[in-house]
């Protein structure tokens, strides 16, 4: 079975938080979960597209809310991270126990000359921009509180999304204090590496210890996933741009025998178009959220030779035409149909509940 992506169950009280702020609706998925629940990434976003409809006009929105982040917004890897004594330390056991906070896409870190660059990968799932600008923006607000310097910024940010035309880039520039480019490959933050040695306001040793022992036990607690669904969902992405793909093309691609493959898919009560249509799904309905996609793009990226052909298999999915699911809110959406199939990179491991409370740890909570 296909995982779902998942998130942290405090954004739910950030969403809240937000919407008693500025007087808005709580979006009614709010009631659904708690703190110590595992909050589905299609769920989030459909909280965040409850609050950009009763909020179209403001620029960078995404912005704003994760500005309103609090330490256990992001549960125990939140306190663990301030709980380091570097920022070095920290970025490392953000990498490690990312899942625990956001299992959505791959994190990554690299260098280059003097810059160190944290990226985010779009394999599993391709995040809306409001989306993007949430997580990014709770990002800098904890860097900042962690070292005690309200000062601190990227040196740049890069999103994956074309920056929409009712949006200023002076919003965005100002927000992170630093140039923003739109329309990258990768949504993706560089610092420089000269700061990976600042220290952090919060350091406590023997804290760090406790939690990390508690954030390895939630990592361990999840059952361990099939990587064999990984591989050919992903293998199915990388070949649907060149057209249809077939079950002899992707077991050649995936260096296996048509038998093989075949057995495997078997084995897991399966079927080769099963999967193909399961996938397709979810990635037409990831890019029907962009508007700047029109449904012959649409169609072409997931392997369809005609408009039309992409119509009919979505009408069969989902009882809806595509036009129909863009007219229609985003919060108003299905919460039961979860992103699939969803792969986790082999050097993921589990995720679990979030600590709930400082427990006496000092460090604070907003």
């Amino acid at each position: 079975m296909f995982e779902a992506a998942t998130i942290s169950g405090g954004m739910v009280e950030l969403i809240q938080r937000y919407c008693t702020q500025h007087q808005l609706t709580v979006p009614i998925q709010c009631t659904k979960y708690t703190i110590n629940d595992r909050l589905p990434q299609r769920t989030f976003q459909d909280m965040l597209s409850c609050i950009q409809s009763q909020q179209p006009t403001v620029s960078g929105l995404g912005l704003q809310i994760g500005a309103m982040a609090q330490t256990r917004d992001t549960g125990v890897i939140g306190y663990l991270s301030s709980s380091c004594e570097t920022l070095w330390e920290m970025m490392l056991r953000f990498t490690r126990y990312n899942r625990l906070a956001y299992d959505v896409n791959d994190m990554s870190i690299d260098y280059h000359d003097d810059m160190i660059e944290i990226s985010w990968d779009v394999d599993r799932i391709r995040p809306t921009l409001i989306h993007d600008e949430t997580m990014l923006a709770l990002f800098l607000p904890l860097m900042r509180r962690i070292v005690d310097d309200p000062n601190l910024s990227f040196a740049r940010v890069h999103f994956l999304h074309q920056r929409p035309a009712n949006s200023l880039q002076r919003v965005y520039e100002q927000f992170f204090g630093c140039p923003v480019q739109f329309g990258d490959t990768h949504t993706r933050i560089c610092l420089p590496i000269s700061v990976l040695n600042m220290p952090l306001s919060y350091s406590d040793p023997a804290l760090k210890n406790i939690l990390e022992r508690q954030a390895e036990a939630l990592l361990q607690a999840l059952p361990v996933l099939d990587h064999f669904h990984e591989e050919l969902r992903k293998t199915l992405i990388s070949t649907l741009h060149g057209g249809e793909p077939t079950l002899e093309i992707i077991a050649n691609r995936m260096h296996l025998s048509v038998r093989t493959l075949q057995r495997r898919l078997t084995e897991r009560d399966l079927t080769f178009q099963t999967v193909l249509s399961r996938t397709r799904q979810t990635l037409a309905e990831q890019y029907l959220q962009d508007d700047s996609l029109t449904l012959a793009d649409i169609a072409l990226l997931l392997g369809y030779s005609e408009q039309s052909a992409f119509q009919r298999a979505f009408k069969q999915w989902t009882g809806s035409t595509p036009h129909q699911i863009r007219r229609q809110p985003a919060s108003a959406a299905s919460e039961e149909t979860d992103p699939v199939p969803d792969a986790v990179p082999p050097s993921s491991v589990a995720t679990g509940s979030v600590l709930t409370s400082p427990v006496a740890t000092g460090i604070p909570l907003s």
